[in-house]
């Protein structure tokens, strides 16, 4: 779990991803993925219309207000969830399943502890400040406190799914849970939905949200019992050494969301300060439209990082350099491909899209391209260094190179506009690669040379891809 833990041996060839099964669970796990991809699209799209049709602007926004809330007590388990997912598949990899199992037993524990604290004083802070929106407000002080609560409540059951996630990861079975994950979300938004439709106030409906929560978290409970029956969730006294362990990568998990917080709304404020609001505008509708790529790039990470956890710590190291040359192989061709049809008809979504309101300049999309495939390629390699707990300097360049480059975008757009912002975001991305690649090449015992004509070889992707889908069978 540490940061210099040994890079393991070679193995003979025979040890690929079509001969232990990782291929077809990696496209398992990909199908899941772009699954979520389409239950997100469709949230998106019909939210807002029957909630804006249902309750009105102003009650619809005081609900996005309160909604937006809750999520913070998401962080109450530090990503202890996805650090001890790593150790519990290396560990059964390992053939050490009775680690696996205590140390996620002490994983529900001490996550049940944390969280468990962060509702309690975020329901009490609801209690005391359920009026914030004002007696003048559609919501009212009563009504914001019942959804708070109950909206407080269903992120505790998220955290729970991430101790769920781990059992699955360890069991070689992250697609059946993905999968059951986005039923649980459709659950959930059909219950909202549904109440709404039926003329639920914001109450009922956050209540209505929690009930379908707790239902979708109980069937993937049920069903991992049945799927994983060495799976456990006795009671433990959460052990402090444990804690200690899991902490200090876990804090450097979020250093991912809050440098991608600083690149995003750090660099709008840069733009906003330095060029005007007219000027973010144009930035940002841009950046939004070349950063789709990056959910389809998690997808694939996603897929493969338990498959990358137990190649290497099985000692495959084998298979652990094909599933990452093949994984990055895969990000560049879909983001190469994007760039070429944006680059060709970027412009013309945009002015549909706004309604000529935004006609973006040619050289800020053509870098913000550059900085997606930049991306696609750091972002895919660093799966094998999060996979096996040593992400920590990795957090660190990503966090230190995030604010550096909001520093250097002030003097750069105030020189050369939106294109200046750009190279400055460019700049962390090209850094990143720098860092990324030899650290993931050390992780698998790859050379460059070698990786670099893997990348080469389509035919061999294309065969992989074919025999990985058969699989799925």
């Amino acid at each position: 779990m540490t940061e210099s833990s040994p890079v393991l041996g070679t193995e003979p060839a025979a040890h690929g991803p079509r001969a232990s099964g990782a291929g077809g669970r990696i496209a398992r796990g990909l199908a899941a993925n772009i699954g979520g991809m389409g239950v997100t699209l469709v949230i998106q799209l019909v939210s807002v219309p029957v909630l804006l049709a249902a309750w009105g602007v102003p009650t619809y926004g005081e609900w996005l207000v309160l909604s937006a809330v809750p999520t913070y007590v998401a962080l109450s388990d530090l990503s202890f969830s996805s650090v001890a997912g790593n150790s519990m598949v290396m560990l059964e990899a390992a053939g050490k399943r009775r680690d696996a199992v205590i140390l996620g037993r002490r994983l529900w524990s001490i996550v049940t502890v944390m969280t468990g604290i962060a509702v309690l004083a975020a329901v009490a802070i609801a209690l005391v400040f359920g009026g914030a929106l004002g007696g003048g407000a559609a919501i009212r002080p009563s009504e914001a406190q019942i959804v708070l609560v109950a909206l407080f409540t269903q992120v505790a059951i998220g955290n729970q799914y991430g101790v769920l996630d781990a059992w699955y990861r360890a069991a070689g079975r992250y697609p059946l849970g993905t999968t059951l994950r986005q039923l649980g979300r459709l659950l959930e938004f059909g219950a909202l939905m549904g109440t709404v439709l039926l003329g639920g106030r914001p109450s009922a409906a956050a209540i209505a949200f929690l009930v379908g929560s707790a239902t979708g978290f109980g069937v993937s409970w049920v069903v991992l019992r049945r799927a994983v029956p060495w799976s456990t969730f006795r009671p433990e006294r959460p052990h402090l050494q444990t804690f200690r362990e899991l902490l200090a990568p876990g804090v450097a998990f979020m250093a991912f969301p809050i440098g991608n917080a600083l690149s995003v709304q750090g660099m709008t404020i840069v733009v906003g300060g330095t060029l005007g609001v007219g000027a973010v505008v144009v930035f940002s509708t841009t950046r939004t439209l070349t950063r789709v790529a990056l959910q389809a790039i998690g997808s694939i990470n996603n897929a493969i990082w338990p498959e990358l956890s137990r190649s290497v710590a099985g000692d495959r190291l084998d298979e652990a350099r094909a599933i990452l040359r093949r994984s990055v192989q895969l990000a560049l061709v879909g983001s190469l491909s994007l760039v070429i049809v944006l680059a060709l008809v970027g412009p013309s979504i945009i002015r549909w899209w706004t309604y000529g309101v935004v006609n973006p300049p040619l050289e800020l999309l053509y870098i913000l391209l550059l900085v997606m495939i930049g991306y696609s390629v750091w972002s895919t390699c660093s799966s094998v260094l999060l996979a096996t707990n040593r992400h920590r300097r990795l957090a660190g360049v990503y966090l230190g190179g995030t604010a550096v480059a909001l520093l250097a975008a002030v003097p750069l757009s105030s020189v050369f506009g939106l294109a200046g912002a750009a190279v400055a975001l460019l700049a962390i991305d090209a850094a990143m690669v720098l860092y990324v690649f030899p650290a993931a090449l050390r992780v698998v015992e790859d050379r460059p040379s070698e990786f670099v004509r893997a990348l080469l070889d389509l035919r061999g992707a294309v065969q992989l891809a074919i025999s990985s889908v058969r699989s799925m069978a």
